[in-house]
């Protein structure tokens, strides 16, 4: 069984936005490591945010 994340965002300035390219129920390949989680962005770097909660995911 898998895990939902959730996690939070602080961006390094003001102007700083998530890519326009993570929209809903798009899929965005990342990786979780402890109490981080990092989302690949379209240009190859990673975005980092902070892992806040960890939980089971339920039967489908």
């Amino acid at each position: 069984m898998g895990r939902s994340h959730v996690a939070e965002y602080t961006p390094r300035h003001s102007g700083e936005e998530l890519p326009e390219a993570w929209r809903p129920d798009e899929a965005v390949r990342g990786r979780v490591d402890k109490h981080r989680l990092y989302l690949l962005r379209p240009d190859g770097s990673e975005m980092q945010f902070i892992i806040e909660k960890k939980a089971p995911l339920g039967k489908k």
